[in-house]
């Protein structure tokens, strides 16, 4: 008995050795979720708010904010010993004006050459510093990061996280890097991730649908406004379809929003008027926005209180929702990256 029980006590620290020098671990025993720190995350908020308090209160395509926020978000990475690199892209706006950007991207190698995406725009209108929109998604991915690092465990999947520059001049960034990205390299996009506003207080929390389940309802809302078949299949009949895949990475977003009893909507008009788009047909895709709809006194809709406005500051940013969302990112690293 005491035999016995001394040699598996060896072969158990045979095993602990060899998993620390291998630089590996049972999957189960990692979690980017509990590793990834709210407080680290919002003080990339308020570095950001600083570039734009320096660079006349925006950081749009090809400003000086913008720039200054692509080298921030640069430093970070070669701070965690990462090598990102900066794709200067140029692209027509919807008024056919040369826009001229740089997205980031950055890899950190798994076991395989199979790859789980996450990305966020990090430019910001001319109007106002965008810490809502979309300095927040930038945080999470940077603080995202940081915890995979941190964990000193090489994922099973190789993570590839996008910083998309020129989303507020019609999504060009993300546009940009897939129209120029080769058919091999886009068939080892196994998943896309995308985050966008996520700090909007008193949010309706929007999940791209990735199975459909939101066109039936939508039909019958325009029923009874009384549009006339035509014209529903007019509007909707555009749609594109879903990658196949999307309906499961819906899934896996909507169970972790009841776990944490977040409520939320399946969404295609909003959802796709992101960097989602380039990735809808492609591969498996989903993506999280927070609204909160006001109507100003001129009719004008506003997507949350401040939207592309000068107040789009760190004080109107909810520090709630902005954990929900970090904490939704990391869960998807786990359940992708880590299996």
């Amino acid at each position: 008995m005491r035999k016995t029980t001394t040699m598996i006590a060896f072969a158990i620290a045979l095993i602990l050795i060899s998993c620390k020098n291998n630089n590996t671990l049972p999957s189960q025993s990692i979690s980017i979720e509990k590793t990834a720190n709210k407080e680290s995350a919002w003080k990339h908020l308020e570095a950001i708010q600083q570039i734009a308090d320096k660079n006349q209160n925006h950081r749009s395509v090809g400003s000086p904010g913008g720039v200054a926020t692509a080298d921030y978000i640069v430093e970070q990475l070669q701070l965690l010993e990462l090598k990102p690199e900066k794709i200067p892209f140029e692209a027509q706006n919807a008024k056919k004006n040369t826009i001229k950007g740089q997205n980031i991207i950055v890899e950190i190698p798994g076991k395989s050459s199979e790859i789980v995406m996450f990305g966020a725009h990090y430019d910001s209108v001319e109007m106002g510093p965008g810490i809502n929109d979309n300095a927040t998604g930038v945080a999470i991915l940077l603080e995202m990061a940081l915890a995979v690092k941190k964990t000193n465990i090489q994922p099973d999947k190789t993570i590839r996280i996008a910083f998309w520059d020129a989303e507020e001049f019609g999504v060009l960034g993300s546009a940009a890097y897939i129209k120029n990205l080769s058919e091999p390299e886009k068939r080892k996009i196994s998943s896309y991730i995308n985050v966008d506003m996520v700090g909007t207080k008193e949010p309706e929390t929007l999940v791209l649908d990735g199975d459909e389940s939101s066109i039936p309802p939508m039909k019958e809302n325009f029923k009874k406004a009384g549009v006339s078949e035509k014209e529903i299949e007019m509007m909707l009949g555009g749609i594109p379809k879903p990658h196949q895949g999307s309906a499961e990475l819906e899934k896996i977003v909507e169970q972790y929003l009841k776990s944490k009893k977040v409520t939320y909507k399946d969404d295609l008009m909003t959802s796709l008027s992101t960097d989602t788009a380039p990735f809808y047909q492609l591969s498996p895709t989903t993506g999280i926005v927070m609204i909160h709809t006001i109507e100003e006194a001129d009719g004008v809709l506003l997507f949350a209180p401040c939207y592309h406005q000068e107040c789009d500051n760190i004080n109107n940013v909810d520090k709630k929702s902005f954990n929900i969302a970090l904490g939704l990112v990391t869960h998807m690293v786990d359940k992708l990256a880590f299996k």
